[in-house]
């Protein structure tokens, strides 16, 4: 199997890239920037203000997080056949978030305004995207609903300690 074969079908595995044309796929693949990146290695500083593509990560498993404080926060792991850094070049500006190999990964990256402009021309490939949004705007939404609720009982409590010093 020839070396473009090998990304092709590993782009025709990863949302949005599998739900555009095969030959677009297979075009993308090819233009992408493939390497292999060992364990440890930081792909996104999200530190930063490197502009960087969109990633698609045929092997391996990278870590999410960011830093808060001095700390870093982790936020997610993905495995392979996954896409990141899409937010990002949606918005035109580097991400916040950095990303860094668990184990050796196998890596395409596309340049951002070449993911855009083929947004642009297969929009059905941006339904994954999407939904990931709303996925993330939801969890969010219910993360901050908790909090919400810890911090009323936190309150409650004080209140409550308050009142007896009194």
């Amino acid at each position: 199997m020839a070396t473009t074969e090998l990304y092709f079908h590993s782009l025709d595995r990863i949302d949005p890239f599998a739900r555009m044309p095969e030959h677009v796929c297979r075009s993308l693949g090819i233009e992408a920037d493939w390497r292999r990146v060992p364990e440890g290695s930081l792909l996104i500083d999200g530190q930063s203000e490197a502009a960087h593509g969109v990633f698609a990560l045929a092997d391996g498993e990278v870590e999410m997080f960011r830093h808060v404080d001095g700390c870093e926060m982790p936020l997610c792991t993905m495995e392979a056949e996954a896409c990141f850094g899409e937010f990002a070049a949606l918005q035109g500006r580097p991400s916040r978030t950095s990303v860094r190999t668990l184990t050796p990964c196998l890596i395409g990256e596309v340049e951002a305004d070449r993911f855009l402009s083929l947004l642009y021309t297969h929009p059905e490939a941006a339904m994954p995207l999407l939904g990931r949004a709303v996925a993330l705007v939801r969890s969010f939404d219910e993360d901050l609903l908790r909090l919400r609720a810890r911090e009323d009982r936190l309150d409650a409590l004080f209140r409550r300690a308050l009142a007896q010093t009194l």
